[in-house]
Formats: C-alpha cells, sequence, structure tokens
C-alpha cells in the first residue's frame, strides 16, 4: 500500500495508548482547597506522560470496581511514589518511624499489579510503586519456593544441578 486509504473517508486514526496513574489520597484537611480525601497524582508525572504521547489518567483507589475491570480502561499502569507500602504486606510487623501508611491504596494497587501481570500489561513502578511491585513478585517467589519444598527432589538453585563430569 501506498500509506493512503483505500476509499475516501477510510483514514483511521492511531488512539495514544490509555496509561492509568494510580492516585494518592490527601488524608488530612487541606485548609485551602477545603478538601479532605482528596485525590491526586503528581503534575510533572502526568505531563512527562503527556509529551511522550500518552494519555494519561489518574486512578483513583475505589470500592465500585474490581482490578480486573479496571484494566480493562487502560493499557499500561503506572504506580507513583508517595508514602511507604503498609508492612504487613510485606509479611512484617508495624513499624511506627516510617510514618502514616494507607492500607487501601495498598491493597487497592496490589490488586491492580495482579490484574496487570495476568492481562500481560506493562507496569512502571517509581519508588512506592516499585516497592509494591517487588513484593509481588515476591509473593509469587514465596508460592515457589513452597511448591519446591513439596516436591522430592526439586532443584532450587542451577548451584544444586549435578552435572555429569565430563568424558575424559
Amino acid at each position: 500500500m501506498n500509506g493512503k486509504a483505500p476509499y475516501k473517508g477510510t483514514e483511521v486514526k492511531m488512539r495514544r495508548p490509555i496509561v492509568a496513574v494510580t492516585a494518592d489520597t490527601l488524608l488530612a484537611e487541606m485548609k485551602p482547597i477545603n478538601q479532605k480525601m482528596a485525590d491526586y497524582a503528581p503534575r510533572p508525572l502526568i505531563d512527562a506522560l503527556g509529551r511522550n504521547g500518552f494519555l494519561p489518567v489518574i486512578l483513583p483507589y475505589n470500592d465500585y470496581a474490581e482490578a480486573e475491570e479496571l484494566v480493562g480502561t487502560f493499557d499500561a499502569l503506572v504506580l507513583p511514589g508517595g508514602p511507604n507500602p503498609t508492612p504487613r504486606f510485606y509479611h512484617e510487623d508495624p513499624i511506627w518511624s516510617i510514618g502514616p501508611t494507607y492500607e487501601k491504596r495498598d491493597k487497592f494497587e496490589i490488586d491492580l499489579i495482579q490484574a496487570c501481570i495476568k492481562a500481560g500489561k506493562p507496569i512502571l513502578g517509581i519508588c512506592r510503586g516499585l516497592q509494591l511491585l517487588n513484593e509481588v513478585r515476591a509473593d509469587a517467589h514465596r508460592e515457589v519456593e513452597t511448591l519446591l519444598d513439596e516436591v522430592d527432589g526439586a532443584v532450587r538453585s542451577i548451584n544444586d544441578v549435578k552435572y555429569p563430569a565430563p568424558p575424559q
């Protein structure tokens, strides 16, 4: 083809990839805007995505849709920075020195990560987002480790493989 549409009026405009950016939430009241529990995302991140040809949308946690349903509305997921994830999701006891955490956001993002992995959608984790992404992947690794514990003679590491001696 010569790059032109075969018939007048049949040109197809490619849509820009939609990138969902999970929102953080203002937990305390902000006097200037008289708002509490407002959802937001970092403006520099939104601008960078837009300048690079993506259509960014801010995705706040919600109780009205399952992660699998939401994943069908975007092409890629960005998990930006923010407060530390709740240590419970790392199978740790609370650590008071890390400051406030927000379990609803943690759970929402973990569910989104799992749904994106299942759907084969790309995920970018930034700082806190990367922590959560690593934890979800580590949980999968722990599950494999548990299964290997149940299999007699399972190879757990490349170092466990017994190679035959080379011929003399």
